[in-house]
Formats: structure tokens, sequence, C-alpha cells
């Protein structure tokens, strides 16, 4: 059982930066294939995960292309993995074309579409992920050693995570792998988070901050201490 505290130093200092949230898509599960286990332990509720950029993905295809009418792609940083957004009422379509066999052809094999996790129902956010991670293996449920939660004076709340000495060096490794590239933090198939990685991370620790409420947190806690 990990342990969960509510307070936590301020001292604590973080590698990654920059962080992009997106709205929230409750009941939307990835359909191309499933999220891989980072761990057997995870039973594809939370992990950690290698992305491809803007550029990796749209900036090959034809302009005409169908995803650039369901998709709104400008303003997008073309180094992240953020793809574009959609509106609610274009999702399914996007979800269907994008998970068909056509544009299948056109992508990378390993391409794992998720949505983001936000609180607009306006609009969606898509995401590009990798299945696969090669020969570094992201850190999983059991190598988590504490959870830590912050609220923030605007009233959202911080998360910090510990990992173990296994959990860490593994944490180093993809960090390492991915500097200047973005690790996707995905909960019950949903991106919270996909910071930057500025340089390896090596103290063992990793924050998700962002526009999260008590709810939100509750979740994220439930599905970490397990």
């Amino acid at each position: 059982m990990k342990t969960i505290k509510y307070i936590i130093p301020v001292f604590i200092l973080i590698s990654i930066l920059s962080s992009s949230f997106s709205p929230i898509v409750h009941g939307i599960h990835l359909q191309r294939r499933d999220l891989p286990a980072q761990a057997p332990d995870q039973e594809h509720t939370f992990g950690f995960f290698e992305t491809y950029t803007w550029t990796e993905v749209l900036s090959g295809l034809d302009p005409d292309d169908r995803i650039f009418q369901l998709l709104e792609t400008g303003g997008e940083d073309k180094n992240g993995c953020r793809l574009g957004s959609c509106q609610s009422s274009h999702s399914s379509e996007l979800w269907a074309y994008v998970h068909g066999d056509s544009f299948h052809k056109k992508v990378p094999e390993d391409l794992l579409f998720a949505w983001g996790a936000g609180k607009d129902q306006q609009n969606r956010v898509l995401y590009a992920l990798k299945q696969s991670a090669g020969n570094v293996k992201a850190p999983g449920l059991s190598q988590i050693q504490e959870v830590s939660v912050k609220k923030s004076e605007q009233g959202s709340y911080d998360i910090f995570i510990s990992f173990s000495e296994e959990g860490a060096k593994q944490w180093a490794d993809l960090t390492g792998a991915n500097v200047g590239r973005s690790i996707a933090i995905v909960f019950n198939d949903l991106v919270y988070t996909a910071p930057r990685v500025m340089e390896s991370i090596r103290h063992g620790k990793c924050m998700i901050s962002g526009d999260f409420d008590e709810n939100d947190v509750k979740q994220i806690l439930a599905l970490l201490d397990q």
C-alpha cells in the first residue's frame, strides 16, 4: 500500500516543464489498440508513455486529408504530442477515421491515439502516443513508493509521485531517452498531462500539475494507491 500525504515540502525540485491539458472525455477508450500495460499490475489504468510529435504524425499527410477537416491543428506546438482539438460533435467521426485502415497506412505503425482530460465539454484534444517503448521501460504502479498532494493558492492540486529504487532508475532511463520530447501521463486511457522533458530526472520524483479539483485528485489517488 502506497503512503499518501496531503502536505509536501515546497523544496521538491521537478525537472519536467511545460504541461498541456485538454478536455475531459469520460468513457472514451482507445480502440485501435489497447493501452499497453507498463507493468503487469497496471491494468490500463495508469501509465507513462513515450510520444510522437505533431510533425512526425501530420506533416507528411496530404493537406486535403480528412483529418484536417475534423481536427483543428493550427497553433499546435509542432514538437509536442498534442495533435489538435476537435469539436465534440465531430469526435466520433474523427475517432472512426483515425482508426480506419486507410489512415493506418499513412502514420507510424505503433502510433496510439488518446483523448485528453480536462473540463471543456465543447472540444476534445487528440494526443499521439507510442505503443511500444523499445528498450526503455516505464515505471508502473508497483514502482510507486509514495504519492503526495499539494493544494495551490488558486485551489487546484498538484500530485507528486516518488518512485522506488527500481522505479527511479526506470524513470531516469525513460526521461533520459526522451530529452526534448514529451512524456504523456495517462489515467484511465486519458492523457492528463504531457510535459516536455528538459533533462534526465534522477531524483526519483515526478510532478503531475494542472487544473485538478478535489474529485480529480480522489480518482487519481484511488488508481495509484492499489
